[in-house]
């Protein structure tokens, strides 16, 4: 018989992620031919999903919206985490209501996540985009622009905002204010989907696992996430205390019916990055989730 082809699963490093590489370092994946691939970032994620040199990823969903928009044909399977105040526009200590943006200059990355923490702030304040500065740069490059005080404000996450703090910005605005629009979700390309292959409710069934660990703040389960994300014992309980990771009945609440809870935000979000040219086309989003594979995992 051939030898069965690995089911090659992409992510980035990112502390919502991180149960999939306790799940494989606790041997959850050993006898399944599954492998994660750790890449140096979305973009490269976003990259080897289009050149089929993997069959899932973890991505954001409005990564996973321009995919489609382009026209991979990708299922949501799992969301794994949802952002409740680990996104954040950060300022200068002088800026103390976002009523105070107003002239300011805002660094934000030419992503979804930034526009929708862009106009999420904006609209709080009762500001347009005409009202402020808006800077798109790299999230490596926000720390540099602030220290040259080329910019008063910019929408970022941790571990870069613990950083920003250490030079005195503080936090004005969090993504629990929008929470469950800011989404982490595992998908697939839709053949396997469609051919129910066993390994994708097997990565769920590990990832589940080791989100009770992380938790229960699991010393062990902390040990292994901070060979990779090189953090202080301090910082991990506080990104994770900013990200609800939902278990399987929320799963299946957010994930079932054609016209799911998650679908109907994809259409938000796509309409949004629409009107801020971040996608050339509105993508067909009907069938964009399911919940087969969570309902096998209990």
């Amino acid at each position: 018989m051939p030898t069965e082809a690995p089911l090659r699963v992409g992510t980035n490093v990112w502390a919502g992620y991180e149960p999939f590489y306790i799940a494989r370092r606790l041997g959850h994946y050993n006898e399944q031919n599954i492998r994660l691939v750790e890449l140096p970032s979305a973009t490269d994620v976003m990259n080897a999903l289009r050149l089929g040199q993997l069959e899932g990823a973890a991505l954001t969903l409005d990564e996973v919206v321009s995919l489609t928009a382009e026209g991979l044909d990708l299922v949501v399977v799992m969301v794994c985490n949802i952002s409740n105040g680990a996104d954040v526009v950060m300022a200068r200590p002088e800026i103390t209501s976002l009523a105070d943006l107003k002239g300011k200059r805002i660094a934000a990355e030419t992503t979804a996540v930034g526009a929708l923490m862009l106009d999420s702030v904006l609209k709080t304040a009762h500001l347009s985009e005409s009202d402020v500065d808006i800077k798109y740069l790299s999230i490596s490059d926000h720390r540099e622009a602030y220290i040259r005080k080329d910019i008063d404000a910019l929408v970022t996450y941790e571990p870069y905002s613990t950083k920003l703090a250490d030079l005195g910005a503080k936090v004005i605005f969090d993504s629990s204010q929008i929470s469950g629009l800011i989404v982490d979700v595992l998908v697939f390309n839709r053949q396997l989907v469609n051919n129910r292959d066993r390994r994708i409710a097997s990565v769920i069934k590990g990832f589940f696992s080791a989100r009770q660990l992380v938790i229960e703040h699991n010393a062990n389960a902390f040990s292994i996430i901070n060979q990779r994300l090189h953090l202080s014992p301090e910082q991990l309980p506080k990104i994770y205390s900013q990200l609800i990771f939902p278990n399987a009945e929320e799963n299946r609440h957010l994930l079932s019916g054609e016209h799911s809870y998650l679908s109907r935000t994809a259409h938000e979000l796509a309409e949004l990055m629409s009107q801020q040219h971040l996608i050339s086309r509105k993508p067909e989003l009907s069938r964009f989730t399911t919940d087969q594979f969570i309902s096998v995992t209990q």
